[in-house]
């Protein structure tokens, strides 16, 4: 059998989150409190959000109850990760509606900013929520920003700093082509990279054998390979001179039937003329019912050539084991076929793994005359229940998968 790569696909879990926050130094201030902050270094947070396409990018400074707050939000396309200049953009903090404004372009036409300016001062402590809804080319986007927290003093707000996180401006991005994506909980596959082979399917194999005995005739270009339909004729079996003579079995068995089909059908007559008893009517049906059956089932293989060998389904010509003009008696194995429903994918797992075995899923493979990689689900395939038992002195574990043909 051909020698194939096959990997095995198991079974896990990636977890990860659609949102992020991040800190960053801005300029330090003395606030209208009278706390001095200026060895303290303000804190910058940012939010982030996407929604139908669109990213949405929020930097905000900690809010201060009776302060101003100025803050900006920047929206990137991202099927072109391009900023969005055009949008009518309203923030919502704490059902509090503030519509955005733009630095526009500068003489030459040149946008100056790509962000959207917003105003706001709290009237109390607390959290509040934040949303922004921006226009795009008719389409009304909302992007849920999460909460925010009011202090009495910016100072009360604690800065967190994580290690992992990558801190790089919008700017940058946008003049980088640097993509954005939500990352979302999703399969995982640990893969097992192992040999293989495809075999016939246990069901998959035919004979041919000879309806009776006689002289074989196959068909025209009848070699092994060719694709066969179901009761094809691959050949004939000539049975002139003797004694199993197919014509003259036919030519009998039709005699037959039509004499019993006569008879019974005169019988029906003379029935329901009280001539003849139900016991003979009933007589001459179960001998007309017999010689048809008998008539019909040699018909099915009755040709003026001789008996037909035909294929039982639809299938391919494996291997022919008699020659043209070959003698062979009835029920004699005439060839040998491979049906056209499936084969099977034997991939041999180390034993090592044996403790993966019962977690494969799923196999790709690629076959040695091929470069392309085929994948057993897509084929419509399955993994087929299978023993965990290695062969004597064998270091692997046969899996095998169904595989339409």
């Amino acid at each position: 059998m051909k020698q194939i790569f096959v990997i095995i696909a198991l079974f896990a879990i990636a977890i990860s989150n659609s949102a992020y926050a991040v800190n960053s130094p801005a300029n330090t201030k003395e606030d209208d409190h009278g706390h001095d902050h200026s060895n303290e270094e303000p804190i910058e947070l940012s939010y982030s959000k996407i929604a139908d396409g669109y990213e949405a990018y929020l930097s905000i400074h900690p809010l201060e109850v009776g302060q101003n707050s100025h803050f900006h939000l920047k929206i990137t396309d991202l099927n072109s990760y391009k900023p969005i200049n055009t949008a009518n953009v309203t923030m919502t903090i704490g059902g509090v509606s503030i519509s955005g404004a733009t630095s526009g372009a500068d003489a030459n036409g040149k946008v100056k900013d790509y962000s959207y300016h917003f105003g706001f001062k709290p009237e109390k402590l607390g959290d509040y929520k934040m949303s922004a809804t921006a226009e795009i080319d008719g389409k009304v986007i909302v992007f849920d920003l999460g909460t925010i927290t009011s202090y009495s003093c910016s100072s009360e707000a604690k800065k967190e700093e994580n290690p992992n996180e990558i801190k790089l401006s919008k700017d940058w991005m946008w003049a980088h082509d640097f993509g954005v994506e939500i990352v979302e909980s999703a399969p995982f596959k640990e893969v097992l990279r192992t040999r293989g082979e495809i075999l016939p399917a246990t069901n998959s194999k035919s004979v041919i054998v000879a309806p009776t005995a006689g002289i074989v005739k196959f068909s025209k270009n009848m070699i092994a390979g060719k694709k066969v339909e179901a009761q094809q004729a691959i050949g004939f079996i000539s049975s002139r001179g003797l004694e199993s003579n197919i014509q003259s079995r036919f030519n009998i068995l039709k005699a037959e039937y039509e004499n019993a089909k006569s008879n019974y059908d005169r019988n029906v007559i003379l029935y329901e003329d009280l001539i003849v008893s139900e016991q003979t009517l009933k007589n001459s049906y179960n001998d007309y019912v017999s010689a048809r059956e008998n008539y019909e089932s040699l018909s099915q293989i009755y040709d003026e050539r001789g008996a037909k060998i035909m294929a039982p389904s639809s299938a391919v010509i494996t291997e022919i084991l008699v020659s043209e003009n070959q003698f062979v008696q009835a029920g004699e194995i005439i060839a040998t076929a491979k049906l056209n429903n499936e084969n099977m994918l034997k991939a041999e797992i180390s034993k090592y793994n044996y403790s993966l075995i019962g977690d494969v899923i799923d196999a790709n493979f690629i076959p040695e005359y091929s470069s392309k990689t085929y994948n057993v689900k897509d084929l419509g395939g399955m993994r087929l229940v299978s023993s965990v038992a290695t062969k004597e002195n064998s270091a692997y574990i046969p899996v095998y998968f169904s595989l339409p043909n």
